[in-house]
């Protein structure tokens, strides 16, 4: 039976403890998403560094790494969303260099 706590005059009712033990667990950083999500960055740019054969792949490559980045940004670590964020940035910054016709000089 949880403990009672003396009331005072004046304040509310205290909260009483539960009956079970309270287990909470900190969020925690998906390193294995993070490790996806660079991973296929990494390869995707050495695939567009390979020329015109490498750009289907980088392409394919490229969009895992996007939806990895999506569901980082919706995460709860601050670790997560810092690297949603930064890959999201690098995303916008490659669509506005290829579509500028003297990129980003």
């Amino acid at each position: 039976m949880p403990q009672q706590v003396p009331q005072m005059p004046g304040y509310p009712a205290p909260m009483q403890a539960p009956m079970w033990p309270a287990q909470q667990s900190a969020a925690r950083p998906r390193y294995d998403l993070i490790a996806t999500m660079w991973t296929c960055t990494g390869v995707a740019v050495l695939c567009l560094l390979a020329g015109p054969p490498g750009y289907p792949l980088a392409f394919l490559l490229d969009v895992p790494a996007l939806v990895c980045a999506i569901i980082l940004v919706c995460s709860h670590t601050v670790t997560d969303k810092a690297n949603g964020w930064v890959k999201i940035g690098l995303e916008v910054l490659a669509f506005i260099s290829g579509r500028t016709p003297s990129g980003l000089n």
